[in-house]
């Protein structure tokens, strides 16, 4: 059976994708203007949003998780 990529996402989907809280998926995508809010409450991200933030992490060393 083939595998069907998703068409959105969520930042916790994305979170859960890059191994970071909401909080640090969140900031790249306000600070990169990623993806589409919902109510000014919901982000939606797509694929091209999601590869988006897989470079934004790699390149500029958003690489650590925030903890509380």
């Amino acid at each position: 059976m083939a595998t069907v990529e998703k068409k959105e996402y969520t930042v916790r989907d994305a979170s859960e994708e890059f191994g970071k809280v909401p909080a640090r998926i969140r900031q790249i995508c306000i600070a990169h203007d990623i993806g589409r809010t919902i109510e000014n409450r919901i982000r939606i991200l797509s694929p091209a949003d999601m590869r988006k933030i897989a470079r934004i992490i790699e390149q500029t060393g958003y690489n650590t998780t925030l903890q509380d």
